[in-house]
């Protein structure tokens, strides 16, 4: 069986657009305000924040954040290349000149890091 499948490149398509929540969503009611950046964020880091006693507003990867207030803002983990994830980088190209924390982790990283100037590039497993 020498027959070619066709395969689809992940790495070709926006990821996150695809596990990204669509709707805005606020959970606990603490006094300092986390917007998150949805790029496929994992249920616990919700729970995990809101423990903590954090109001945590939670908005889709592609969401104008230039119209919030917030006391820090949050990106989360997700899957893909954060080169196609060009509408969060420019986001956060503004939000960088704010006087508000920004916090990620795993793609998060690799967003601020894009929107600081900085390129990535794929490895093996994931994304430098």
């Amino acid at each position: 069986m020498d027959e070619d499948v066709p395969l689809l490149d992940p790495n070709l398509v926006n990821q996150v657009a695809k596990v990204s929540t669509t709707t805005i969503k606020t959970f606990g009611s603490g006094d300092v305000h986390i917007l998150a950046i949805d790029c496929g964020m994992k249920y616990n880091i919700i729970r995990s924040l809101v423990s903590a006693g954090i109001k945590l507003t939670v908005v889709p990867w592609n969401h104008d954040i230039k119209k919030e207030r917030y006391d820090g803002l949050f990106l989360s983990n997700g899957p893909g290349d954060p080169a196609l994830c060009e509408v969060v980088v420019e986001n956060l190209r503004w939000a960088i000149q704010q006087d508000v924390p920004i916090f990620g982790i795993c793609l998060g990283n690799q967003l601020l890091a894009r929107a600081a100037g900085c390129k990535t590039y794929k490895l093996k497993f994931g994304n430098l």
